[in-house]
């Protein structure tokens, strides 16, 4: 398969096939380099656009698309997401965009009362109807020339925060630990069944599947997380949302797990034993952590056999510096640069960085 905007896709495919196998010569590498004179300097945000005109959308994807060199393993693909909660609202919740802001949108709670509810995929439901619009205008216009990354499915404790309330929840795992179990359980089986949708609008056979990181994969991945998992013990962890997450990755192929903030650190132990996380994409967050020296803990990853994601790396220093230092053989970077010629030059280092 070729994309119109990603010439050398089937270079870029085989190298990360190679990364998931352990066997890519260097890291892998986003550098996505806008044009002379491109005037899109962001991948348009679709927030604003879930209750708008799909077109519009489109449009701007098709002028960021054109107006950017995708270098190395960068694949031209788009992420669909009405929320960081979208899976939520395809069980009942609502979203709400901030009026003077289209970055900012939250999922309004509507679980009362745990009893009262049925956690169920609501395919009917006004979201899910929504996003099925948005895929296939988006698969009318782009297939052949740019890739759909579907919305992630953020399943287990962090879907019962959204469409609970994060304090609600706190406590209800306090009172009535039984009702929460069986309430994952519920979530689970829908997490299956937009699994399974997903797949299937998206041709994942043919087209295989980026996700919102932009790895790209033969088959379906996503990116788990808890970032309710801060709140909680390690026991707690384990008993309420490792099952969920093992149950979660059954149906997908390796991927990363995003680590958010320091409080999520006592669990990336339990994390790791996850057979088909290989990567952890850590997050430290904003203030005084930003600031902090992590190599200790990028230490500690390598050596529980994961592999790391570096964001946004000036220059991809970090990146060397841990492809040199450390073991792992999966280290994705973001590198940040202006100029094709730029892009072109940090490739170059890391090709010739040595071998592991």
């Amino acid at each position: 398969m070729e994309l119109e905007f990603k010439k050398d896709f089937k270079i870029a495919k085989e190298n990360w096939g190679r990364f998931w196998e352990d066997k890519l010569h260097r890291p892998a590498l986003q550098l996505i380099v806008p044009k002379e004179n491109c005037s899109t300097t962001a991948w348009p945000r679709c927030y604003k656009y879930a209750r708008g005109d799909v077109e519009q959308l489109l449009d701007k994807v098709e002028a960021y698309v054109s107006n950017h060199y995708f270098i190395a393993e960068a694949i031209p693909a788009y992420v669909i997401a009405f929320a960081p909660d979208h899976f939520s609202a395809l069980l009942g919740a609502d979203i709400h965009l901030h009026p003077n802001s289209d970055q900012t949108v939250w999922v309004e709670p509507f679980v009362s009362d745990w009893d009262d509810t049925e956690i169920i995929f609501q395919t009917d439901g006004f979201w899910w109807q929504r996003t099925v619009e948005f895929i296939r205008a988006f698969r009318k216009r782009f297939d052949g020339r740019v890739l759909l990354c579907p919305p992630n499915i953020q399943g287990g404790l962090d879907c019962l925060s959204a469409i609970r309330g994060v304090n609600e929840l706190l406590l209800d795992i306090i009172d009535c630990p039984d009702k929460i179990k069986a309430v994952l359980v519920s979530v689970d089986k829908a997490v299956k069944q937009v699994q399974a949708a997903y797949a299937d609008e998206l041709d994942i056979p043919i087209y295989g599947c980026v996700n919102r990181h932009m790895f790209y994969s033969d088959e379906m991945i996503s990116v788990p997380q808890c970032d309710f998992s801060c709140m909680i013990s390690p026991e707690m962890f384990r008993i309420f949302q490792m099952p969920i997450l093992e149950s979660e990755l059954l149906n997908l192929g390796q991927c990363d797990y995003h680590l958010d903030g320091p409080d999520a650190i006592k669990h990336l132990e339990t994390i790791c034993e996850l057979d088909k996380v290989s990567v952890i994409q850590w997050q430290p967050g904003a203030g005084e952590a930003a600031e902090q020296d992590w190599w200790p803990l990028y230490q500690k990853i390598d050596s529980l056999g994961m592999g790391h994601i570096i964001v946004k790396n000036d220059k991809g220093s970090l990146g060397k510096r841990i492809w040199n230092e450390l073991s792992s053989k999966k280290v994705f970077i973001d590198c940040y640069c202006q100029t094709k010629k730029e892009a072109m030059q940090i490739l170059d280092e890391f090709e010739n960085l040595s071998n592991k």
